[in-house]
């Protein structure tokens, strides 16, 4: 019986699932802060992929229904 084939995409959330917005803290390796992104919902797992696994830093999302004051997304 043939292995069944998944789809990259299979095992994430519903878009229903997705917060609006996410505040990423990215830290270095030693847990040192790096950076804070403000990314939009539907963007977050690729913003979160590409430091933790293609730059190797720690990164936490953190969701969020709406942007602090005055603040404005790093990735829309």
């Amino acid at each position: 019986m043939p292995q069944e084939i998944r789809k990259v995409g299979d095992n994430m959330a519903p878009m229903e699932d997705v917060a609006k917005y996410y505040k990423l803290n990215i830290t270095n390796s030693d847990g040192s802060p790096y950076m804070t992104l403000y990314v939009s919902g539907d963007k977050m797992r690729k913003a979160k992929h590409m430091y933790s696994f293609d730059e190797g830093y720690q990164v936490e999302a953190e969701a969020m229904d709406q942007l602090p004051e005055g603040v404005e997304l790093d990735i829309a």
